[in-house]
């Protein structure tokens, strides 16, 4: 893996963890997927988003469905989007609750 931070929320945080479940490595899941190391890379400190085709390579290899892997993707945009717009309106966004409900969305993956 890469000695960069994650994007907090972020699905490459979330497919990290399902790597070192599975014992892959980023070379392998370059592999698996098909695709070039430092695009796999992107994704798992969160350069690059998790789109449909990505999801469904993702679920063969997880065993997460797609939707589990979009949803992630989908919450990760909108936490972006709101705290942006907070700090266009001079409001915070509380973190915690954002983290909270990504934290859920996981679990949630994982039964």
């Amino acid at each position: 893996m890469t000695s960069e931070s994650p994007a907090v929320g972020h699905p490459g945080t979330y497919l990290a963890e399902e790597m070192s479940r599975l014992g892959l490595t980023t070379a392998d899941l370059a592999e698996a997927l098909c695709m070039p190391i430092n695009f796999v890379a992107e994704i798992l400190v969160g350069r690059r988003p998790v789109e449909l085709g990505l999801a469904c390579r993702l679920e063969k290899i997880t065993g997460h469905r797609r939707d589990y892997w979009l949803r992630l993707q989908g919450r990760f945009e909108g936490r972006i989007f709101g705290r942006e717009r907070a700090a266009q309106n001079g409001c915070g966004t509380p973190p915690a609750m954002a983290d909270m409900e990504s934290e859920q969305l996981a679990q949630q993956g994982r039964g």
